[in-house]
């Protein structure tokens, strides 16, 4: 034990360096003196460039210089990409105006989790959220469709489905989630309320009429 803490004493002073390090890189990024950040990060050795916050801060630098593109690329087969340092880059990026690079990481944290395999609602409804900020609404529907065929329980993902698109205007394509929904669960009585909302062309007396006169339907008494 009294070795592994001499050990520990022995390397911080080195770990220290290079946190520290990227600290000021941090800062220097903040006041826009790219040529500086570069070259503090070229003084960090490579094994302590992997830590979350160094990983952060190469995403930044790229964003910056206009690698990001590059350096995504050759991270792509890796598997000790840090996802925290990913969204904390993706974060930081959209607070300072950069939001196609904000855009650019999350999709590939997105796309990198699906094929790690992570084949979640998460997932499906983060990259679907990208595809819609880069105006693709047709690529987010390919993503939503696929959720609801892979997932576990696909019939709850068809409301969050339907919700990402309304919340950013897509009620025709909100629409088809919220009907899947009533269709597959005919008891949900929130799902055809919401389907009064986004399906302009229902009867939406006939809607709440039903919804009113079921049975089913729980009511909270105040």
């Amino acid at each position: 034990q009294r070795m592994r803490i001499a050990l520990q004493k022995k390397a911080d002073p080195a770990a220290s360096l290079a946190e520290e390090r990227v600290r000021l890189i941090a800062l220097l990024l903040e006041a826009l003196d790219l040529k500086t950040a570069q070259a503090e990060w070229a003084q960090i050795p490579e094994l302590e460039q992997s830590s979350k916050n160094a990983q952060e801060i190469h995403l930044r630098i790229a964003a910056a210089d206009g690698t990001l593109t590059q350096l995504l690329e050759s991270w792509r087969s890796a598997d000790t990409v840090s996802t925290d340092a990913l969204r904390g880059a993706a974060v930081t990026l959209r607070n300072s105006g950069n939001k196609d690079a904000a855009l650019t990481i999350l999709e590939f944290l997105y796309r990198h989790e699906l094929a790690q395999g992570h084949l979640d609602a998460p997932t499906f409804l983060g990259l679907a959220e990208v595809r819609i900020e880069r105006n693709d609404v047709a690529g987010a529907l390919i993503q939503l469709r696929r959720m609801v065929l892979v997932t576990a329980d696909p019939f709850e993902t068809l409301m969050p489905a339907a919700d990402l698109l309304s919340t950013y205007g897509k009620n025709v394509e909100a629409a088809e989630f919220v009907r899947l929904r009533v269709h597959a669960v005919p008891w949900d009585a929130y799902a055809k309320l919401r389907l009064v909302g986004v399906g302009p062309s229902e009867n939406r007396v006939a809607v709440l009429t039903a919804v009113g006169t079921d049975p089913q339907v729980p009511y909270r008494s105040e």
